[in-house]
């Protein structure tokens, strides 16, 4: 008997007679008390991966919350990016009709030829104050021709031109120069230079006038292409020295140079 036991047919015959007890004691509930026992053992084993798998479920759930707030998060600044850029673009473009509409009204009431132009570019040199503007000789834009903004602010004057743009020299750049004079009682006459892109000088103003802070400066009109009265600043800071033939004064520009967008060049009158 044992030899056969010991054979692979008597093993097999020995496992399914094993396993048909086993089911037979189970139906019969022989096996409760070892069943309720094993059970109690290991609940707690069973209870840990239960409670792991819900975890590791409830941790892949919270990452990827993150993953899409991480998103929503990225398309909303990208939103406000877009609605920054085009409030922007409003504001300068309502900043532009209002500067186009001074320029208009201005030429009207003093009926100059004009052509109203855009800035299209800045020199990038830290001295040399230039803009290009997208109009040229086409449009009958010559050398030495005023350019003003706003409601008749002198900011420079064409300094080169081709059929298509025009490149201006701003009044606060080294090499400008221009005639002018105080809007006081004699009309205290003197040059205005640029000190390189600071601000601006007015030199040679008689030492007998009596000049004022806050006194607007205008041009004379002496220059053959530059028209009288156009306002160039007001005056900040007086120097005088005494036994000295002339006094000097720093003028304060009443548009900023550096976000000029919107242009008119003054023409001559048709002959």
């Amino acid at each position: 008997m044992k030899k056969f036991f010991g054979t692979r047919i008597g093993i097999v015959v020995a496992t399914a007679l094993g396993i048909a007890l086993l089911v037979g004691a189970q139906r019969l509930g022989v096996l409760r008390p070892v069943e309720n026992v094993v059970t109690t053992v290991f609940a707690p084993v069973q209870e840990f991966f239960t409670s792991a798998a819900k975890n590791t479920k409830g941790l892949a759930g919270y990452f990827q919350s993150i993953s899409q707030l991480r998103e929503e998060n990225q398309s909303l600044k990208d939103r406000i990016t877009e609605l920054t850029d085009q409030n922007l673009r409003l504001e300068n473009n309502i900043k532009d009709a209002s500067v186009a509409r001074e320029e208009l009204d201005y030429i009207t009431n003093t009926q100059f030829n004009s052509v109203t132009a855009k800035v299209i570019g800045r020199t990038a040199d830290e001295y040399l104050k230039t803009v290009i503007i997208n109009k040229g000789d086409a449009a009958g834009i010559q050398v030495g021709y005023p350019v003003m903004t706003g409601g008749g602010v002198l900011i420079g004057t064409v300094i080169d031109t081709n059929s298509a743009v025009s490149k201006v020299l701003l009044l606060n750049d080294n090499q400008s120069e221009v005639s002018a004079v105080v809007q006081n009682d004699p009309r205290s006459p003197g040059i205005v230079r640029g000190e390189f892109g600071l601000s601006l000088n007015m030199s040679l103003i008689p030492q007998s006038d009596t000049i004022t802070e806050g006194q607007t400066v205008t041009t004379s009109g002496l220059e053959e292409e530059i028209p009288a009265d156009l306002i160039i600043g007001t005056i900040s800071n007086i120097v005088r020295k005494e036994g000295e033939l002339f006094q000097e004064a720093t003028i304060d520009p009443l548009v900023d140079y550096a976000t000029i967008r919107i242009v008119t060049v003054i023409l001559p009158f048709d002959d």
